[in-house]
């Protein structure tokens, strides 16, 4: 995946949607001691969202745009069974920051509300792929105005699972 992001304070455009892929990155071991930020050991799914959205949240981040690394999505994957803790580690990830940066809330008001949708999504993704439509339903219904793609998604909950997983591979493999 190559990041649409300019170096800089990119917190803003991480919050509508996270491009920070741990396979390729490196920190300073320095700012991890200036700040005492690590892996929160309460995250246990998306850590990586955890420290790099903080640090995003304070400091310019720096990015290549060259490959580095390839890797494959599969259903076996990490990601895939974490489905159920994406949601919860999000919005604690986002309770975390605000709780540290009150003012953030106010400045980026419209990327903190994507960015707390996107956690009811992935509970969303949770619920689709135990073929748990209504709860799916449910879960994207109070989000559906957020952005377009989650009104699309909340009736797609409503179709077969089979066009649900079939958007999302396409998706995901970025094709």
């Amino acid at each position: 995946v190559i990041t649409y992001y300019k170096s800089g304070f990119i917190f803003k455009e991480l919050l509508l949607q996270f491009d920070i892929n741990i396979l390729t990155t490196m920190l300073r071991v320095s700012l991890l001691r200036k700040t005492g930020l690590t892996f929160d050991s309460n995250i246990t799914a998306s850590e990586e969202y955890c420290l790099f959205m903080q640090l995003a949240s304070q400091y310019k981040i720096g990015v290549l745009k060259d490959v580095l690394a390839k890797y494959r999505v599969h259903p076996n994957s990490l990601t895939s069974k974490s489905l159920l803790t994406l949601g919860k580690e999000r919005k604690y990830t986002l309770d975390k920051i605000i709780g540290t940066n009150p003012v953030l809330l106010e400045k980026y008001k419209k990327e903190f509300k994507e960015a707390y949708a996107r956690a009811n999504y992935y509970d969303s993704r949770w619920y689709m792929s135990k073929k748990e439509h209504m709860k799916a339903f449910k879960k994207l219904l109070p989000i559906a105005f957020v952005n377009p793609r989650y009104l699309i998604l909340m009736f797609m909950t409503l179709l077969p699972s089979y066009v649900w997983n079939h958007v999302h591979i396409k998706r995901r493999n970025r094709t």
